[in-house]
């Protein structure tokens, strides 16, 4: 049976899906085991075909929906899954379900979810939390007895509340939500604040002091709350608040001190609420490349740095400034422009572009490079990489207060 739903753009064809995917959710232990389907024709059309039941499981039918390659519903037919059933009223059961989808979808129905998402962090602990609106960002456990060791992995939570269809829907939201909110944390403060969702068994080692060897297990890595908050806390009631200092300009976090949010940081995401799409697009854009280098470069500096120049270059794209030129970008950002004109021509011809089309690693990254005072290329190579960091934030860090920190 054919059913008609009218002319749906591509955002409602996609609020259609995830209406239909929250309803097969909370029937999915009623729903038959089957093969689900899901590929392209030739024309990039987009074929989905998935087992469903109506009216409290009486009757098994079959979904077939195809969209265009713009994402747009073309057409959605729905038949019994047993082609000689003989069930009838079936239909109407169908294009009831179809009619309650549609209903949602122009009324915008939504409930509020509270989510939580888990990130990991190796260093000294957060200091407390911060709120960003309705957005908690903090350490999961309120205390720990040793907060300053650097080589200690730390677990950060954000807690928020989404407008979503159902959990499964809100956790994504959030998911998507709070890896941008993360990104732009890591970028303000030049650390790497990971995903906490790897469920990968590793190997660990513990010394035992009974029987005075070390054994060694493999364990899953991971850490998650077992007794998951039901509601969004006051503010300081699961943990002190956390108290701005250090500004974006900072480049080096010192032992002995805890990792706390810049004095600017509540100005910034102030600004990023009343900029312009372009700006905020420009950011986050800049965020997430950074973010990729601090996670992905850990050990590969070219790497590291190859992305530090896009999240830079990002920017002048983003905004269709600067001539979309890195180097331009650079120079209007820094307060003396001149100064690195051979740094800059280096930077994006023979780090950025050799990196990234000719697979080049011109800091050695698979070279053997022991960094003794007697290696001097590779003290060389560390003093150009130090100096290419520095520059290219400070420039991030002067557009991002420009731009964020004047609105009014």
């Amino acid at each position: 049976m054919k059913i008609e739903i009218g002319n749906l753009n591509s955002e409602q064809s996609k609020e259609f899906l995830e209406f239909l995917e929250a309803g097969m959710r909370q029937r999915m232990f009623e729903i038959p085991s089957g093969s689900n389907t899901a590929y392209f024709d030739s024309d990039q059309n987009y074929h989905i075909e998935i087992n469903d039941v109506l009216f409290q499981g009486t009757y098994h039918i079959r979904w077939a929906i195809t969209l265009n390659s713009k994402g747009i519903i073309k057409s959605i037919e729905v038949d019994l899954a047993d082609p000689k059933s003989k069930k009838r009223k079936w239909q109407v059961y169908a294009q009831q379900a179809i009619s309650d989808i549609l209903s949602s979808i122009l009324t915008r129905k939504r409930k509020p979810i509270l989510t939580r998402q888990y990130y990991s962090y190796i260093g000294a602990t957060l200091d407390g939390e911060y709120w960003n609106n309705q957005m908690r960002f903090a350490p999961l456990l309120a205390t720990e007895e040793k907060p300053y060791l650097i080589h200690d992995e730390r677990i950060f939570v954000v807690d928020q509340i989404v407008q979503a269809i159902d959990s499964e829907h809100g956790r994504r939201l959030s998911k998507n939500i709070s890896d941008r909110f993360i990104q732009k944390v890591c970028l303000l403060l030049d650390v790497s604040i990971e995903k906490n969702d790897d469920f990968a068994f590793y190997w660990t080692s513990d010394y035992s002091t009974e029987t005075g060897k070390v054994q060694y297990k493999r364990v899953a890595r991971g850490y998650n709350d077992l007794e998951k908050i039901v509601k969004l806390p006051k503010k300081g009631e699961l943990c002190q608040l956390g108290k701005y200092s250090g500004t974006v300009y900072d480049t080096q976090l010192y032992a002995g001190r805890l990792l706390t949010l810049p004095k600017e940081f509540r100005k910034i995401m102030a600004g990023y609420k009343k900029a312009t799409v372009e700006e905020r697009l420009a950011l986050d854009r800049c965020a997430s490349l950074y973010y990729i280098g601090k996670v992905a470069g850990k050990k590969y500096p070219t790497v590291k740095l190859s992305y530090e120049i896009a999240s830079a270059e990002s920017i002048a794209h983003s905004l269709d400034a600067y001539n979309k030129s890195f180097s331009e970008f650079i120079r209007v950002n820094l307060d003396e422009p001149k100064k690195f004109d051979q740094l800059l021509k280096f930077l994006h011809g023979k780090v950025r572009s050799a990196h990234f089309h000719a697979g080049e690693f011109v800091f050695g990254d698979m070279d053997i490079l022991t960094y003794d005072i007697s290696d001097m290329q590779s003290s060389y190579l560390h003093n150009i990489e130090n100096e290419a960091h520095q520059i290219i934030r400070k420039a991030i860090m002067n557009w991002i207060l420009n731009t964020f920190t004047t609105k009014q």
